[in-house]
């Protein structure tokens, strides 16, 4: 029984499937479909003649607009060139300390990553073995050279003690000479 509602639930999920493929279809297709009238609509609307009409009215008006405007610009520039200017030199400004700040912040953040890539490297130089063997053999080396390095540090000690005390005899000889 257990097999059966299985089987059945299984062969109910592919059957689901299957419709909702078909409907995704019917979904693209209507998109595509959508896509092909708007396209003839356009086409259409450029046909008829009211609407070319209504269009060249309206390129003429935009037409006459541009040229005013380019009139007034041309009257206005002296006026307005100054003030602009100063906006210009604003907008840059904010714009390149935007720039800037962005850039730091890349710089950062590749410091940062750096920083971890070191630190990343370090502790792989630690997990390998050659590495390792390597480092224990140079800590080696270095503590006997310390060794040996204490032994003539105290030897030297001695020695310059020794030469102040012979120093000194001689001082007091001197002095005791010179009485």
């Amino acid at each position: 029984s257990r097999r059966q509602r299985n089987r059945e639930r299984w062969s109910r999920r592919q059957r689901n499937r299957e419709r909702w493929w078909r409907r995704q279809q019917y979904r693209e297709r209507w998109w595509r479909r959508q896509r092909y009238r708007e396209r003839w609509w356009r086409r259409q609307r450029y046909r008829e003649r009211w609407w070319r009409r209504l269009w060249y009215r309206e390129r003429w008006w935009r037409r006459q607009w541009n040229r005013d405007r380019w009139w007034r610009r041309l009257r206005n520039r002296d006026r307005w060139s100054r003030r602009q200017q100063n906006r210009e030199r604003w907008r840059r400004r904010l714009w390149n300390r935007e720039r800037w700040w962005r850039r730091q912040q890349y710089r950062e953040r590749w410091w940062r990553r750096q920083r971890y890539r070191e630190r990343w490297w370090r502790r792989q130089r630690y997990r390998e073995r050659w590495w390792r063997r390597q480092w224990n053999r140079e800590r080696w080396l270095r503590r006997q050279w310390n060794r040996e390095r204490w032994w003539r540090r105290l030897r030297n000690r001695e020695r310059w003690l020794r030469r102040q005390w012979y120093r000194e005899r001689w001082w007091s000889r001197q002095q005791y000479r010179e009485r």
